[in-house]
């Protein structure tokens, strides 16, 4: 789409062109409006080396709109120049400026966020028996790596005491142990109790005593004031085959923990004495692996992830379950928070992936791949273990554990979005492009098991509803019925379907009789018969 024969550009030229971009910037009403552009042209600059100004103009127009700076796309555009090609809309996903924080030499299990001095920190606990404590903001460690459990490190969380930053850490040597977070010493001996793995703790206040809940694999939910251990009460949950998460929170001036556990069920209970506050929520068909509180529109709520590929948002006032979202394969961890003042959820799994979605609405806003960022792929390797949520000089920040032994950092950039058409998550294998009504459509599917058509002009989708298959889509074509366009998909599920594009109705069932997934599709034309 460049211009060939494009001229090298002297000094001169490069003064016509700084004048040219000064007709843009001298323009900015805020500096938020300039740092937006400088990040615009440092994401383009690779590509303007010894290009035209129109050329130039182009790839900053597609920088802007890679970024969602769509006003200054425009503001580009209008300036008259001869650009050899222009982008109405994209949709790009990238990693942060900080891609890895730190590493354990196995699994990391959990992370969790703390401040000390006014400074943020990362605590991790992985497969190789270590907590390390890092800065968020470069990743430097404040001293060597913690070292007490005599085994796996599978659990972590963060609070105060007595003013002080501190973590607890829960491992598979069945202890509970305490860290003073500002030097790395461990504060009494360790707490037992647990007849197996320690998968979950949680920290909270009660009455001016800091509180630690731990859950573990014997089924037994244990909760003791620290720092002397004391026990406060200790019970054998429903969760049968073990704990798996816990969390902490409020609910009409009571602090209440929440569990969830192998059997599928989330429980909330009174932390003060472990008294259950209402049944089993119910609607996961596997291990509960992730448990979170949030509050939204002045109500807490509930957020859980399964084995079972699924997130449920649930009322904690009634039990209700608000909506689900669903995911290609097991979630291993939530957590939710505020990004740019509005309520989030992290979500963290088994398809490689970190996401964040509106809390309210279940709107997907950021996705990203650990396999996009790796020198190679290892499936089954880089599964995302654990999330947290915080900021980097006021941008939000995902900091994930996945098992490659990586602690990582996605930046969160205010203001972007995933367009409605990619509303699910995942990566789009499979594409194919078509007509209707005069009207130029993307068809996509991949991994999220739909089929989706956008607007190609805007992005937007086509219509509300979606196309599913039960597993994978793994083909598509688009062919001419009677004068109309149908889409015609095939799938791991082994079925092939064939729908309007105009609208996406189904014209009859799914044709089933195939021996095995559908990795290739094409259409035409016999003896007149599409």
């Amino acid at each position: 789409m460049s211009r060939k024969n494009t001229p090298k550009l002297g000094k001169s030229h490069e003064a016509a062109w700084g004048r040219w971009l000064a007709t843009i910037t001298d323009s900015f009403p805020t500096s938020r409006d300039a740092n937006a552009f400088a990040e615009v042209y440092e994401l383009a600059a690779k590509h303007m080396e010894a290009k035209s100004f129109e050329e130039r103009a182009s790839y900053l127009e597609l920088a802007a709109r890679q970024q969602s700076e769509n006003e200054l796309a425009d503001r580009i555009k209008a300036l008259g120049l001869r650009q050899p090609w222009s982008t109405c809309w994209a949709y790009w996903r990238r990693a942060g400026g900080r891609p890895i924080l730190g590493t354990h030499h196995n699994w990391v299990h959990s992370v969790a966020i703390a401040q000390i001095d006014t400074k943020t920190v990362v605590v991790s606990g992985g497969r190789d028996g270590r907590l390390r404590v890092s800065w968020l903001a470069d990743g430097g460690e404040l001293y060597r790596p913690l070292r007490g459990h005599n085994g796996f490190v599978l659990s972590v969380a963060t609070g105060e005491f007595d003013g002080r930053p501190v973590a607890v850490s829960g491992g598979s040597d069945g202890t509970v142990r305490f860290w003073n977070l500002a030097d790395g010493s461990q504060q009494g001996p360790p707490l037992t109790g647990h007849d197996g793995w320690v998968l979950a703790v949680a920290l909270a206040e009660i009455d001016g005593r800091e509180i630690v809940a731990s859950g573990g694999g014997d089924g037994m939910i244990t909760v003791r004031h620290l720092p002397d251990g004391d026990l406060l009460y200790d019970l054998l949950s429903e969760h049968e085959g073990g704990v798996f998460a816990l969390a902490t929170g409020d609910l009409d001036g009571r602090k209440v923990l929440v569990s969830g556990g192998r059997d599928g069920s989330v429980r909330a209970r009174n932390l003060a004495d472990g008294k259950p506050l209402c049944g089993p929520l119910l609607g996961h068909n596997a291990t509960v692996r992730a448990v979170a509180i949030g509050n939204l529109d002045g109500r807490p709520v509930i957020v859980s992830g399964g084995e079972d590929g699924t997130i449920g948002v649930w009322s904690m006032t009634d039990s209700r379950l608000i909506y689900r979202l669903n995911s290609t394969r097991a979630v291993a961890a939530v957590v939710v928070g505020q990004v740019s003042r509005q309520p989030t959820m992290v979500s963290g799994g088994y398809d490689q992936a970190v996401r964040a979605w509106n809390l309210a609405d279940g709107r997907l806003i950021y996705s990203a791949y650990i396999h996009d960022y790796c020198p190679y792929r290892l499936d089954g390797e880089s599964w995302v273990l654990t999330v947290g949520l915080s900021e980097i000089g006021g941008r939000p920040v995902i900091v994930s554990g996945d098992r490659m032994g990586a602690v990582r950092v996605w930046e969160l950039t205010q203001g972007k979005t995933v367009p409605p058409g990619t509303q699910n998550g995942g990566p789009y294998e499979q594409l194919a492009v078509g007509t209707s009504n005069g009207r130029a459509l993307i068809i996509s599917g991949g991994n999220t098991k739909t089929v989706r058509v956008w607007n190609a002009a805007s992005g937007e989708p086509l219509y509300a509803h979606i196309i599913e298959h039960e597993s994978a889509v793994a083909s598509l074509a688009v062919a001419d019925l009677d004068g109309r366009a149908v889409i015609v998909s095939g799938g791991w599920d082994k079925t092939v379907r064939v729908r309007w594009l105009a609208n996406g109705m189904a014209l009859y069932p799914p044709l089933t009789d195939n021996a095995g997934p559908i990795f290739a599709l094409a259409a035409g034309a016999l003896d007149g018969r599409a």
